[in-house]
């Protein structure tokens, strides 16, 4: 039997959004340690705490977060980096 798994962050075109308490209460923590590192910590090894926090709420965002959408542009021809709209099957043309 497979249980599913609770998401706290949607994941949203930029970033990620909370979605239920949890995720809510990570992101309040998140901004709360920010600022009272900031208050605490010498501004010489700010960066470095600061630093350490992003990446401790970006790897619980990606663990309790929920599935990436597939790209509507993904898989179709381009011209260089910009995607050649031209190639998109969906326009009928």
């Amino acid at each position: 039997m497979t249980e599913k798994k609770k998401i706290w962050f949607v994941i949203r075109r930029m970033g990620w959004s909370p979605c239920c308490w949890q995720g809510w209460a990570v992101s309040l923590i998140f901004i709360a340690l920010i600022i009272v590192i900031r208050a605490l910590v010498n501004p010489e090894h700010y960066m470095l705490y600061a630093l350490l926090l992003v990446a401790g709420f970006i790897s619980i965002c990606i663990a309790k977060g929920g599935r990436h959408r597939r790209s509507k542009f993904q898989g179709l021809e381009t011209a260089g980096s910009r995607v050649d709209f031209a190639a998109d099957p969906r326009r009928g043309e």
